[in-house]
This record gives C-alpha cells, structure tokens and sequence, in this order.
C-alpha cells in the first residue's frame, strides 16, 4: 500500500503513539493539510467543545477533497473511520505511550489549542491522562478494530513500532 495515493486519512491510536509526529510528517510528504482534534474538541482549561459544534466541524472538513485527521475522541471515531479512504492505527506498546507523553514534556504542542499545555506530571490531569493511555488498548483500541470489521474492504495499515512509522512514511511523498 502507497499511503500517499489516499486523500482522505484518519489516524488514530492512543495517548503518545506518535498521531500528531505522523500526521506532521504526513502533510509535509503529500501536501495535504493536517488537522489535529485535540484543536477542536478542546477548549483553553481543557473543557470540551459542545459536541453540536464538533459535529459541525467535522461535517465541513469531510466536504473537502483532501485531508488527514489525527486524534482519538471515541464519540467521533465512527464518522472519521466511515469517511477516511484510508485508517491507520498507530497501535503502540501502552508503556511505550507513557514513556512517549513523559518526553514530550513542553509547553506548546502544534496539536492543542493556542495557550494551552500539557497537564504537569503527577497532577490529577495528568493521572487522569496516564489512565487513559492505560485502558486504551482495551477501549479504544477495540472500538478501531470493531471499526475495521464493520469496513473490511476499507483500506486498514496498522503500525505498531516507529520504525513502521518510517517506512509508512517512506511511501507517502505525492510524485
């Protein structure tokens, strides 16, 4: 599979997977633009956008020719699963994950709203978010999968080490 032959690509997979250092790496290879959820379900404080205008987004963004979406917001994953022309799975080891969140401490990060950081380690944000890398393999990681039984003729790349990152990669520049 040329990944970059697709126009339409959803990435998911969990907390520190490398969604976002793909989906940049993504957009520079094939010209397509990158939008990251986290930009659009939250809000300064982490507050969660009413869902009306997340729906609201997403309708408009699927009435674009091109472009790739990286996140993991389980009451969204069905509608990007249904309208990408191709799912990758970033389907990382969950200690991996954690290891990956902890090195990526800065203050800014291209896929979170303008002001808004990280939560700080050992906070209850944090936690709260150590948590949920822990139980993704068993929740959202399910949910993917179902995703991919229901749509079995959708084309389906699951990645499971950086290194098949990189390769995922070394097949996405548009001619």
């Amino acid at each position: 599979m040329r990944i970059g032959d697709y126009r339409r690509i959803a990435l998911f997979g969990n907390g520190g997977s490398g969604k976002t250092w793909l989906a940049q790496r993504l957009a520079a290879s094939t010209r397509i633009r990158a939008y990251h959820l986290d930009r659009v379900v939250w809000q300064p404080g982490w507050v969660r956008r009413p869902p009306e205008d997340v729906a609201a987004w997403h309708r408009d963004i699927f009435g674009r020719d091109e472009w790739i979406i990286d996140g993991e917001h389980g009451d969204t994953t069905a509608v990007r699963f249904a309208a990408a022309e191709v799912v990758v799975l970033l389907d990382r080891n969950r200690i991996a994950c954690l290891v990956n969140v902890l090195l990526r401490r800065r203050d800014h990060r291209p896929d979170l709203p303008d002001g808004m950081t990280e939560p700080r380690v050992l906070s209850r944000g944090f936690r709260h978010f150590a948590r949920h890398i822990w139980a993704y393999p068993d929740e959202g990681r399910r949910t993917v999968l179902a995703l991919h039984e229901r749509y079995p003729d959708k084309p389906f790349v699951r990645v499971t080490t950086r290194r098949a990152a990189r390769r995922l990669l070394a097949h996405a520049a548009k001619p």
